[in-house]
């Protein structure tokens, strides 16, 4: 259950972020490096990794996103400001839910990821 805690929490700090923030959701999204899926992410799942919001279950279409993005260099997108409006928690779930674990290390935004 941890692991899967973990992974939704990440994913949910990474859509919340984009979702929440007009600056986040455009395409002209310079903060950190360019990632597979970012926009989407953004888009699809942020309100389930949006800090403040309760815990649900991703949409398939989220799920779908998630599969298909590059989850670690998301996290590297994690920046102080959007770490405010992403709960790495719920991301980590999220990405387990959708059956996509992050690797025990990666750090997302200003956590680092400790699988059980």
């Amino acid at each position: 259950m941890t692991k899967l805690s973990t992974v939704c929490l990440l994913l949910a700090l990474v859509v919340t972020g984009h979702l929440m923030s007009g600056s986040l959701a455009k395409p002209k999204d310079h903060k950190g490096p360019k990632c597979k899926g970012w926009h989407d992410l953004v888009s699809q799942c942020s309100r389930y990794v949006a800090v403040g919001k309760p815990v649900d279950i991703p949409t398939k279409r989220c799920c779908k996103v998630v599969k298909k993005a590059d989850l670690s260099c998301a996290c590297k997108k994690i920046t102080a400001s959007r770490h405010k409006r992403i709960n790495v928690k719920k991301l980590v779930l999220v990405a387990s839910y959708c059956g996509k674990r992050l690797r025990h290390g990666t750090h997302c935004g200003r956590k680092s990821i400790i699988l059980y």
